[in-house]
C-alpha cells in the first residue's frame, strides 16, 4: 500500500489532466467554429444588406444577423439599407427593432439607413419612384453611391422571384444584379448573395428572431400583418450565392395566407405536374442548394437547414410529400385556387353565439354553400365604452383563422387553428369573406334584432374597434350561404388561487380579476365594468347614497344639498326665491335633465348656445319625467338599475382668472384613479368638454388653450388628495372622482363619482390607466 499510494495518485492526476485537456480542446474547437476564439481572430468582413421594406431584414435574414442558429464565418459589420418609406410609424418600428437586434446579435456591428422611395406592389413599383421627384437622385444612382461608400465583402438582397413575387423585391434584385453584371468598377470584389427561403423545411426559429418578429407585430398589430407574419415565419431562412440560386420557376413560392405555402404552377391552368415530377424537381433543387452552401466553405452556414436539405435530397419524407402535392386541395376544386386578396376581408359578419367559458379556440367547423371563395373565421369581443354612446355593436377582433379556401364542393369545413385564440364569456364568433378586393359594405343600417350584423373592409378604427351595424348586401348570397360557424373551445385548466392584489383587496362587487390578463386594454376593462350589476355598487352610482353613505364615511365634503329624495319629486317649493341652484337626477349621467341656474339663467343651455331663460314649470316637468325613467341602456348596469331620485343642490362657482379678468364659472375637475392613485385629471369648465388633461403632479399633458389664461389651480394637490382618499376608502380598482372648486380654492366639493366614464381621453392616458388597473390585479 505504501508504494502503490503515490503511483495511484500520479495516475489519477495524469488522467484528470488528460480529461481536462481534451475538454478544453473540444471547447476550443467549438469556439473556433462558432465564435472564432481558438487563438485566432476571425477575419473581419463588411456585409451590405439591401431590403425593400422594414421587417424584410428580420423575415429573410434575421438568423444571419443574430448569429445564434447560423455560423457566420467572419467577424461581420452589417449595414442594412431599407429602400422604402411607407410611414413614420413603420420607420420608428424599424429603428426600435434595430436597437433590440443590436442587443441580441453576435455580429461585430450593425448600422442602417432608411431611404424614402414609395412602398407599393403594383405595376412600375419595381422602379422605386418617389411621390415627389424634384431634386431626388434616381434609385440606381443611390445604389451606386452606397456601393462606392465602402469596400463590401458581401452584398445580400432579394432573389429574382422576389421571394413570393413581390414587385419591389424583384425590382431591387434586378437593380443590384445589373450592377454586378455591368459595373465591376462599382461592386469591386463583393460577393453577391440572395435570400433563398425554404418553406418546405419549416425549421424552428431562434428565440431571438421570434422575439424580433413579435416586436414588429406588437407595434402594429393589424390582422393583415399578423396573418402575413404567421405565414412567412414558416419560410425557413436561407442564403445562397446569387449565381447558385436554383429554385425552379414552377416551384416558386407565392405568398398564400391560409395554406402552408403554394407553388407557382398551382395558379397556372395550363401547367399540371404529377407528384413524381414535383419530387424530381425538389430533390434536384435540394441537392444543388446543399452543394452550393453546405458542402464547402460558405460565408454563412445554417447547420439545421443543411442537415434537412441533405436528408430531403435523398428521400422526401411522406409528411413533406403530403404538403407539397396539396392533393386534398386539388381534388376539392374544379379550377385552380386563386391567390387570396391581401388586407382585410371584403365583408365581416357576426354570428350570434356568445361564449360561456374561459378557454382557447383550437379548431373551427364551418357549414356552408359556396361558389368558391376565401373566408376567414373570427373571434370577437364586445366593446362597451361611454364615448360610443348607444353603439352596442362595436367589437374588437381577437383573432382569425386566416384565409381558408372554400370550394364549390365543400359543404363541411374543418380547420385547425394553428395559434389558439383566447376567449372569455360574452365573446362571439363571426366570419369574413374575401371577394376580389371589393368592399361589400351595405348602406342599409341594421337594427339590433337583425339576424346578421356586418361591416365592410374599411369599417374598423385605428384602435381596432369595428362597428357591426350594416346588413349583408343581397348580392353576397349569390356567392355563399353560411349556415353554421362552430368554434372548438378548449376550456382553461381549473382556476389557480386568485392572484394577490398588489395595493389592497378590491371591493368584492368590483372584482374582475378572473378576466384580466397582460393584454387587457382600457376599453376591455371598461366593458367588464359596464356589465357589473351588484347592489353594493349603488353607493357609487346612486348620487343620494353617495352623499349620505360613502362621502361622509370617507371624510370628504359633498356639494351642499338643498333636497335629496328617491320619493319626493315635488321640487318647486325649494326653488322659489332662489336665483342660483342645480337640479338633477340622482340616477342618470351625461348631463341628462340637469339644470344649472345662476341669476335666473340656465348656464348649461347658455354654454350649448340654446335659449337660457328658466321656467320653474319646465324644471318640474323634467323632474316628473325622469322620475319614471332609468339611465340610458348603454350606461353601466349599476347605474341603470339605480332607483330614480332627485337632487337640488347649491350652485358652486369658482372665481377663475381668464387673462386679466376674473369670472365666476362652474369649474370641475374629473380625477381618473386606479387602485387609490390618480393617473390624470380632466378640467371641464362650464360642461364645455375637456380643456386640459393634467398629470397627478399637476403638469399639463394636453390643452385646448395655453396657460395663461387656462392654468392648473393652486389647490390641485388638495384635489388629488381628496380623489385618492375617496377611491382608497371605497377599495376601488378604478374610479373617476369629480370635484368642484368654490371661489378662489376656498372650498372643494365632491360632486359625484363614476364607475363608467364616458369621456374619450387621449390614448396614452387610457394605456396608463390600463397598466395600473392590471398591475393592481398582479398582472404586469
Amino acid at each position: 500500500m505504501g508504494t502503490d499510494g503515490p503511483q495511484t495518485r500520479r495516475r489519477v492526476v495524469m488522467m484528470r489532466n488528460l480529461i481536462l485537456g481534451f475538454a478544453l480542446f473540444v471547447i476550443g474547437e467549438q469556439f473556433s467554429f462558432g465564435f472564432g476564439l481558438s487563438g485566432k481572430t476571425r477575419p473581419r468582413c463588411k456585409v451590405l444588406l439591401l431590403v425593400a421594406h422594414a421587417d424584410d431584414e428580420i423575415i429573410w435574414a434575421g438568423e444571419a444577423l443574430l448569429g445564434w442558429k447560423t455560423q457566420v464565418l467572419c467577424d461581420a459589420h452589417w449595414h442594412i439599407v431599407t429602400a422604402t418609406f411607407s410611414s413614420n410609424q413603420r420607420v420608428k418600428e424599424f429603428w426600435a427593432i434595430l436597437d433590440l437586434l443590436r442587443s441580441k446579435t453576435r455580429a461585430a456591428k450593425i448600422t442602417a439607413e432608411v431611404w424614402d422611395y414609395d412602398d407599393c406592389n403594383h405595376l412600375h413599383c419595381d422602379l422605386f419612384k418617389r411621390d415627389v421627384e424634384v431634386g431626388n437622385p434616381p434609385f440606381k444612382e443611390r445604389l451606386i453611391e452606397v456601393f462606392q461608400r465602402d469596400q463590401w465583402d458581401y452584398v445580400i438582397t432579394h432573389n429574382q422571384h422576389g421571394e413570393y413575387h413581390h414587385k419591389q423585391h424583384m425590382g431591387l434584385y434586378m437593380a443590384v444584379d445589373e450592377l454586378f453584371q455591368k459595373r465591376p468598377d462599382v461592386v469591386g470584389k463583393a460577393s453577391f448573395w440572395v435570400f433563398n427561403p425554404l418553406p418546405e423545411l419549416n425549421t424552428s426559429l431562434s428565440t431571438a428572431k421570434r422575439m424580433l418578429l413579435q416586436e414588429y407585430l406588437k407595434r402594429t398589430p393589424t390582422m393583415a400583418r399578423m396573418l402575413t407574419f404567421k405565414s412567412l415565419e414558416k419560410y425557413t431562412e436561407h442564403l445562397v450565392p446569387a449565381h447558385e440560386f436554383s429554385r425552379p420557376p414552377l416551384l416558386g413560392v407565392p405568398f398564400s395566407q391560409g395554406l402552408p405555402f403554394s407553388y407557382t404552377f398551382h395558379f397556372l391552368p395550363e401547367v399540371e405536374l404529377t407528384a413524381a415530377e414535383i419530387y424530381t424537381l425538389l430533390k434536384e433543387y435540394f441537392a444543388k442548394t446543399w452543394e452550393s452552401t453546405c458542402s464547402k466553405g460558405s460565408f454563412v452556414r445554417y447547420p439545421e437547414t443543411c442537415r434537412l436539405l441533405r436528408a430531403q435530397s435523398h428521400s422526401i419524407s411522406p409528411g413533406m410529400s403530403h404538403t407539397l402535392t396539396l392533393e386534398e386541395v386539388k381534388q376539392a376544386q374544379e379550377v385552380p385556387i386563386p391567390s387570396p386578396q391581401k388586407g382585410p376581408a371584403s365583408l365581416r359578419c357576426l354570428v350570434a353565439q356568445p361564449a360561456d367559458i374561459f378557454g382557447k379556440i383550437t379548431a373551427w367547423e364551418l357549414e356552408i354553400e359556396s361558389s368558391g371563395v376565401y373566408m376567414e373565421l373570427l373571434a370577437l369581443r364586445p366593446i362597451l365604452v361611454g364615448w360610443k354612446q348607444g353603439k352596442q355593436n362595436t367589437y374588437k377582433i381577437l383573432g382569425s383563422s386566416g384565409p381558408i379556401w372554400v370550394s364549390r364542393t365543400s359543404k363541411y369545413v374543418n380547420h385547425k387553428q394553428l395559434e389558439g385564440i383566447d376567449i372569455q364569456p360574452h365573446d362571439v364568433v363571426g366570419f369574413g369573406v374575401f371577394l376580389d378586393g371589393q368592399n361589400m359594405s351595405s348602406t342599409e343600417l341594421a337594427n339590433q334584432s337583425s339576424e346578421k350584423l356586418c361591416i365592410g373592409s374599411r369599417g374598423c378604427e385605428k384602435a381596432n374597434f369595428c362597428s357591426f351595424d350594416s346588413l349583408p348586401p343581397k348580392e353576397l348570397w349569390t356567392k355563399l350561404e353560411v349556415r353554421r360557424v362552430v368554434p372548438h373551445v378548449e376550456a382553461n385548466p381549473p382556476s389557480k388561487p386568485a392572484r394577490r392584489q398588489k395595493f389592497f383587496k378590491v371591493m368584492e362587487a368590483l372584482d374582475i380579476s378572473s378576466f384580466v390578463n397582460v393584454n387587457t386594454t382600457y376599453e376591455e376593462l371598461l366593458t367588464l365594468r359596464q356589465r357589473l350589476d351588484h347592489p353594493d355598487l349603488g353607493i357609487f352610482e346612486d348620487k343620494i347614497r353617495l352623499r349620505r353613505e360613502l362621502l361622509p364615511a370617507a371624510g370628504v365634503l359633498a356639494t351642499p344639498s338643498i333636497h335629496l329624495s328617491n320619493d319626493d319629486f315635488d321640487i318647486i317649493r325649494f326653488l322659489h326665491g332662489r336665483k342660483s341652484y342645480v337640479v338633477k337626477p340622482s340616477h342618470m349621467s351625461e348631463s341628462q335633465n340637469v339644470f344649472v341656474v345662476h341669476d335666473g339663467r340656465n348656464l348649461l343651455k347658455m354654454a350649448w348656445g340654446q335659449p337660457f331663460k328658466v321656467y320653474l314649470e319646465e324644471i318640474q316637468d323634467a323632474v316628473n319625467g325622469f322620475s319614471k325613467k332609468t339611465a340610458l341602456e348603454w350606461e353601466c348596469r349599476a347605474l341603470v338599475s339605480s332607483k330614480p331620485g332627485v337632487i337640488v343642490e347649491e350652485l358652486v362657482l369658482a372665481n377663475k382668472a381668464l387673462g386679466n379678468v376674473r369670472n365666476l364659472l362652474v369649474d370641475e375637475y374629473k380625477f381618473f384613479t386606479s387602485w387609490g392613485e390618480t393617473i390624470f385629471a380632466e378640467n371641464v369648465p362650464w360642461s364645455m368638454g375637456t380643456t386640459m388633461e393634467i398629470s397627478r403632479e399637476g403638469h399639463i399633458l394636453s390643452a385646448k388653450e395655453s396657460c395663461p389664461p387656462i392654468c392648473v389651480p393652486a389647490c390641485y394637490p388638495q384635489m388629488v388628495q381628496i380623489a385618492e382618499k375617496v377611491a382608497t376608502y371605497a377599495r376601488t380598482d378604478f374610479l373617476r372622482v369629480d370635484i368642484l372648486i368654490s371661489g378662489d380654492c376656498e372650498a372643494l366639493y365632491v360632486s359625484e363619482v363614476e364607475l363608467f366614464p364616458a369621456s374619450n381621453c387621449t390614448q396614452f392616458l387610457k394605456d396608463a390607466v390600463a397598466r395600473r388597473w392590471r398591475n393592481g390585479y398582479g398582472v404586469s
